[in-house]
């Protein structure tokens, strides 16, 4: 019961009516707040989470913690901060997530328990809680329950989804209504935005617009300079170029991006849409274009003709999942968890070819909403082919690279370059090799 740590002594008769007014006003003041008080003081080391640590680091002051000692014995003198401070910080969380289990859920009659998934108060701070304070003390989650009110709890979610959880069906639902479409991307796209459109076409829209304000959320962008060297690998041409297509060197439209022809299915483009595919190191774009033994292999290196502002799908992997107790970044923590399964959808290999044509209907819908609807010039993404685990993709950091350049913007070092359109320079004489 809240305010049970809380001793007033009222033994003067005299003073017994204000006393007893005060305890009564402390016990409601109590009640609202939610927690009890306490002596104990806290300081950054009693919790892992870094939002926890930040904010003692810059609202507590110098002095001892009751619960972090060093190899004497004696209280470490740091920033600290009384445990009464922090639990509103910790209070938004519990508030916001949890509720009293006796009044959410239902009772059964003949199982005589609620019906759902409940926590006892003990467990409630060392099991469930204690996964996002990241507290190794067992003391500190000790005092944090004696200062909780003795009732058990159950997670707001038990009958409702998470935002996250939301994004994510509404993500599923979107690689259906785009996987039974008989429109081609472009034409989705571009019919979506009609205000004719159909109801699917319009949700279609929807789920587009709301992965693009979570990458901008999370500031998922990247500038490919033009000192920057993009490889493009392919075994179409052999070594015997010069008689087959009757020209001395390899020219630039011929190692670039595919004319619309000659273009098949991809990860992000669709039979005959031109886009330049490629990776930032040699090895990546080789093991992406999947040469096999004996194969002919050339190798030629591209940099664009100016700075290309590019969408970077691969910094998720480097963006640390932000704190549950931040109420501030509460949507960048959903938008994370949407887009890592997001990531890890586009992302996985798919070896059949018939499955392809329907696996990578929904990436490029994406991409190509990405092409006609924002600035960006491409897309920078996880490898799929390397180094990717069941529990994680591009796991050693190897990135491909999407861009919209066409295949007559492919050009030579000795061309000039447009400046108003997107271009690729392919420095000369692109190396050849049997693949081993």
């Amino acid at each position: 019961m809240l305010g049970s740590n809380h001793i007033v002594d009222y033994s003067d008769e005299d003073f017994g009516v204000t006393a007893m007014g005060y305890v009564k006003n402390d016990m409601m003041n109590l009640q609202e707040r939610g927690y009890d008080h306490s002596d104990k003081i806290v300081c950054a080391g009693c919790f892992g989470d870094p939002f926890l640590k930040n904010y003692i680091k810059k609202h507590g002051e110098y002095g001892s913690c009751s619960f972090c000692k060093d190899s004497n014995g004696k209280a470490r003198y740091k920033k600290v901060m009384p445990l009464e401070k922090l639990m509103p910080v910790i209070m938004n969380v519990i508030n916001r997530d949890y509720l009293d289990a006796h009044v959410a859920l239902p009772w059964d009659s003949e199982t005589k328990s609620l019906l759902g998934d409940t926590f006892d108060p003990w467990d409630f701070v060392t099991d469930e809680l204690n996964q996002y304070l990241e507290c190794e003390n067992g003391k500190v989650l000790l005092a944090l329950e004696n200062i909780l009110p003795f009732e058990d709890r159950c997670s707001r979610y038990e009958f409702s989804r998470r935002q996250e959880e939301i994004d994510l069906q509404e993500w599923n639902k979107f690689c259906y209504l785009v996987q039974t479409s008989k429109l081609s991307a472009e034409q989705i796209v571009t019919e979506c935005y009609r205000k004719r459109a159909s109801h699917n076409l319009k949700e279609i829209r929807t789920t587009m617009e709301r992965i693009i304000s979570y990458l901008e959320e999370l500031n998922m962008t990247e500038r490919i300079r033009p000192e920057d060297t993009i490889f493009r690998c392919g075994t179409h041409i052999g070594q015997d170029f010069d008689k087959k297509y009757d020209i001395p060197v390899i020219p630039a439209t011929l190692m670039g991006t595919a004319p619309p022809l000659l273009t098949n299915h991809n990860r992000m483009s669709e039979k005959g849409d031109m886009m330049f595919y490629g990776a930032f190191k040699e090895n990546v774009a080789v093991v992406e274009i999947g040469a096999e033994k004996d194969q002919i292999l050339t190798t030629a290196k591209f940099h664009t003709n100016k700075i290309f502002k590019v969408l970077n799908l691969s910094t998720l992997n480097r963006c640390s999942l932000p704190s549950l107790f931040d109420v501030e970044q509460e949507e960048k923590r959903s938008a994370w968890f949407f887009l890592m399964e997001f990531m890890r959808n586009i992302s996985m290999p798919v070896s059949d070819f018939d499955d392809k044509i329907k696996e990578y209907k929904p990436t490029q819908v994406f991409t190509k909403f990405i092409q006609r609807k924002t600035a960006m010039a491409g897309i920078v993404y996880p490898s799929s082919k390397f180094g990717v685990t069941n529990d994680q993709f591009g796991v050693n950091g190897e990135r491909c690279v999407v861009l919209f350049v066409t295949n007559r913007d492919c050009i030579e070092e000795e061309d000039t370059s447009d400046l108003s359109r997107k271009q690729l320079i392919m420095e000369p004489n692109p190396v050849q090799r049997v693949v081993k």
